[in-house]
């Protein structure tokens, strides 16, 4: 695997795990996911994103997609009660760890 490749794997990992903070946080305050929260977290992702490019940010172009992520899961669960995201950051949490160990499989 190239280091390029691992690169882009290991931000989509750092992605997961700061989008697991941000579900995390819903959660553990018990904050219901509205539809509010939502766009503002799609809106906060495509502004950094906008901003990664603008000011060739390796850091903001690593974590512009976690709160789009957050989105997406909280989205998804808003029907279910807020203890149950504290479930949905660790399995998302999980799959960012799992994908940042990926990208140092065979340095």
């Amino acid at each position: 695997m190239e280091q390029s490749q691992r690169t882009g794997i290991a931000r989509g990992g750092l992605s997961f795990m700061l989008a697991a903070v941000v579900i995390f946080a819903l959660g553990a305050t018990r904050t219901y996911p509205s539809d509010g929260i939502i766009a503002a977290l799609v809106v906060l992702g495509v502004a950094v994103a906008i901003a990664s490019q603008v000011l060739d940010n390796p850091v903001l172009a690593a974590v512009w997609f976690a709160p789009v992520i957050a989105a997406i899961v909280l989205f998804l669960q808003q029907d279910t009660p807020s203890e149950n995201l504290v479930t949905q950051s660790v399995v998302v949490g999980a799959i960012g760890v799992a994908q940042v160990l990926f990208s140092q499989v065979g340095r």
